[in-house]
């Protein structure tokens, strides 16, 4: 059975969330990460490369 780190590693990354979106309180620097995270699953569902 995965412990808590392990278990909470697992549900923010399958929600696209970055794993310091609870420690840092910074909302900008959550929003930039996480669409960093949103545009590389898109690009690699619509088969995309980026240079």
């Amino acid at each position: 059975m995965p412990d808590c780190e392990e278990s909470f590693q697992q549900i923010i990354s399958t929600h696209f969330c970055p794993a310091n979106a609870f420690i840092d309180d910074d909302y900008d620097s959550f929003l930039v990460s996480r669409s960093e995270l949103l545009l590389n699953k898109a690009s690699e569902l619509c088969d995309l490369r980026q240079d």
